[in-house]
C-alpha cells in the first residue's frame, strides 16, 4: 500500500510553497517506509548524536502507533546529516501536554539523505517487526 502527501501549515493547513514538503508512504510485508522530498532547505541538523536534540533543526519525522492507545506511539527523526531519534513515547495529556520519553538502544531505523542544491530526499524505514505492528489494530 501507498500513500501520498503534501504537508501544510499544522496551524493554517495552508500549503507552504516556499519550504514544499512531501511524502510517500509505503507499508510493504516487512517494513514501512518514509521518503521525503524537501524543498528549499538550510540543512540544519541540531546534533550528530544518535537520540541527540535533533528536534531543534530541520527533520523529517513520523508518529507511529502500533497498538488501540494512541497516547503510546514512537517517534522517529532523521536530519539532514542522516543522524536518527528514536523513541517510544508516552503522551500525558493535560494542559501541558508532558510526555514521557523512552530512547530505543538499537537504532533500527535505516536512513539515506540525498542533498541538492537546496533540497533534499530523505527515506528511512522501520521493520515492522521491531516495532510490533499488527494490521489487525
Amino acid at each position: 500500500m501507498k500513500w501520498n502527501f503534501q504537508l501544510k501549515n499544522n496551524r493554517t493547513g495552508e500549503d507552504i510553497p516556499e519550504f514544499a514538503t512531501s511524502v510517500e508512504i509505503t507499508l510493504t510485508k516487512t517494513e514501512l517506509i518514509f521518503d521525503f522530498d524537501c524543498k528549499n532547505s538550510k540543512f540544519f541538523s541540531a546534533s550528530n548524536e544518535y537520540n541527540g536534540p535533533l528536534f531543534d533543526g530541520d527533520v523529517c519525522e513520523a508518529f507511529i502507533c502500533t497498538d488501540t492507545d494512541i497516547n503510546h506511539y514512537y517517534e522517529i527523526e532523521v536530519a539532514p546529516n542522516g543522524c536518527v531519534f528514536l523513541n517510544k513515547v508516552k503522551n500525558n495529556g493535560g494542559g501541558g501536554q508532558t510526555v514521557d520519553l523512552y530512547p530505543i538502544e538499537d537504532n533500527f531505523v535505516k536512513a539515506s539523505v540525498e542533498l541538492k542544491e537546496k533540497d533534499y530526499k530523505l527515506k528511512f524505514s522501520v521493520p515492522l517487526a521491531k516495532i510490533g505492528y499488527d494490521e489487525k489494530v
